[in-house]
Formats: structure tokens, sequence, C-alpha cells
């Protein structure tokens, strides 16, 4: 999980910026 939480975050901070992506990621985490 927390490999998979890592590979997420690293696509997801190149794919959006970092305002957009970050609410995505809380949500996605929790």
């Amino acid at each position: 999980m927390a490999l998979c939480l890592g590979q997420v975050f690293s696509k997801a901070r190149t794919f959006r910026p970092k305002k957009r992506f970050e609410p995505g990621t809380q949500r996605f985490e929790l």
C-alpha cells in the first residue's frame, strides 16, 4: 500500500499542480 501511495503521489505531483493535486491526494489517502 505504501509503495502504491508513493507512486500515485509522485504521479499526481507531476501530472497536476500542487494546488490541484493536494486536495485530490488527501481524499485519495483518506
